[in-house]
């Protein structure tokens, strides 16, 4: 169970890793997001006055 364990932490890490890089190399995800749906601002109390 611990070979099981420390192979998907390393695994884990190596996956980041490699997904860190490609990122920051091809420029994705570098951008601001646009949303394209924006809820329309609620009411904070209870009351709907």
């Amino acid at each position: 169970m611990a070979a099981t364990t420390l192979l998907r932490i390393i695994g884990g890490l190596l996956y980041a890793f490699l997904l860190h890089h490609i990122l920051a190399a091809t420029g994705w995800l570098s951008g601001p997001a646009g949303p394209t749906w924006v809820p329309m601002s609620a009411t904070v109390s209870w009351l709907h006055t």
